[in-house]
């Protein structure tokens, strides 16, 4: 008893650095006494879920190599792991918002949680994946047009560089004064402000809601008499 409990601690306290999980055990000559206080953040089950713990299989800092549909390939320290994915997987951005595979890259650095399918530990059933490298919040950005797609542009920002922006059809676009503009009125050179969802990683800024364009309408300009 007190071996599977040694076990269950050390395991528990591998998880914590992963998870933010704590946990105690303590026991007396009479009895062994089991006190386990877990908080985890993130979706509740995960430990439940991984049953035998000489199964579980935690993977940290790994290098994202390969996505093929559901199924990632990692390296760590010159070894190569398949993570299977389905639709039960929990997919988690740094800060613990949640993500899926759609938003995985190749060179991501991931964290896995899960347990390992064969005895070479080389494939592991994934319960959790936290994608290290998402690190998504939304903000304001204001800047000046530098180039423009049929999709959205890029964006020179005044204090973020340059941002790649992508539109979508629910983004709403205002001129200066507030009033309804359109995608196509929007131009190089001109000066904007975007309201997004910023991935400071990869330098984008998706979920775009508003588009505010302050060169829009037009600045009126002297006229020569108005001048002399």
């Amino acid at each position: 008893m007190k071996i599977k409990l040694v076990a269950l601690f050390i395991l528990l306290m591998t998880i914590s650095s992963f998870l933010a999980v704590t946990a105690s055990a303590e026991s007396d000559d009479a009895k062994v006494k089991t006190n386990l206080n877990i908080k985890i953040a993130t979706p509740p089950g995960i430990l439940r879920k991984l049953g035998n713990i000489n199964k579980v299989a935690i993977l940290k800092d790994t290098e994202l190599t390969a996505i093929a549909g559901a199924t990632l390939t990692v390296s760590k320290d010159g070894k190569t792991y398949t993570i299977n994915t389905d639709a039960d997987t929990k997919f988690r951005r740094k800060f613990w918002g949640k993500s899926d595979l759609a938003e995985f890259t190749v060179g991501d650095k991931l964290n896995v949680i899960g347990k390992w399918e064969d005895d070479a530990k080389t494939t592991v059933d994934a319960t959790l994946v936290r994608n290290l490298s998402i690190q998504k919040r939304h903000g304001v950005f204001f800047g000046e047009i530098k180039s423009k797609t049929d999709i959205g542009f890029t964006l020179e920002s005044i204090k973020r560089g340059m941002q790649t922006v992508t539109v979508s059809d629910t983004t709403k676009y205002i001129n200066r004064k507030g009033e309804a503009i359109s995608f196509g009125d929007i131009a190089v050179g001109q000066r904007v402000r975007v309201r997004g969802l910023w991935d400071s990683i990869h330098a984008t800024i998706t979920e775009v809601t508003e588009i505010k364009d302050f060169s829009l309408p037009p600045h009126a300009t002297p006229s020569a008499s108005a001048v002399l």
